[in-house]
């Protein structure tokens, strides 16, 4: 009996105590959900909310980073095409003279340069902004005759420069001019205000 009543003095008190510690049940670490487990989702939802964010801003420093890479991009065609009006022009002066001396060899180098040109300038505008379709062809074109003709001018014996390379000659020239109005319409674009 004695037992029994230790028993149930022992078992009062542990209710007692388990009634005393009930409302700050849910500080309780061994209870489950307990005061770590609500810390916890509070602190994954702010972990989540600050991915979502950094997610957020990558994109748009990735689209800005684009935007940026583009302009760069605009802005090297652009100055590499401003410089190739001068090798246009020289390529003219080149062969005029070779026209008017009659040099075979000097026409030869004016129109392989010239092709070369050409063909470069032709990919310039492929990755340009603007639609040069025309410029393009008529740049193929005169690369090809260009080439033709040197052709021509390696296989006579003694050729007649003024009469094989005349066509030519305005071809090129004709292109060099409309490569100067395309470059004077790039220099005077400021950045996204055409017709200034």
């Amino acid at each position: 009996m004695r037992q029994v009543a230790l028993e149930s003095s022992l078992t009062a008190t542990l209710s007692k105590r388990l009634d005393e510690r009930a409302p700050l049940k849910w500080f309780d670490s061994a209870v489950s959900p307990g005061w770590f487990d609500w810390l916890g989702l509070v602190v994954a939802l702010l972990g989540f909310g600050f991915t979502i964010w950094q997610v957020a801003k990558t994109r748009n420093a990735s689209v800005a980073a684009n935007d940026a890479l583009k302009g760069a991009q605009r802005v090297l065609t652009s100055n590499t095409l401003q410089s190739v009006v001068t090798q246009f022009q020289l390529v003219v002066g080149d062969l005029d003279r070779a026209i008017d001396v009659d040099h075979s060899e000097m026409a030869h180098r004016a129109l392989v340069r010239y092709a070369h040109l050409a063909r470069e300038t032709r990919t310039l505008l492929d990755g340009h902004e603007n639609d040069y379709a025309d410029l393009k062809q008529r740049l193929w074109d005169s690369s090809e005759l260009a080439l033709d003709v040197k052709q021509r001018i390696v296989a006579a014996a003694n050729p007649d420069i003024g009469r094989l390379a005349k066509a030519i000659s305005r071809d090129v020239n004709a292109v060099s001019i409309e490569m100067t109005e395309v470059v004077s319409t790039l220099r005077n674009n400021l950045e996204g205000s055409p017709h200034v």
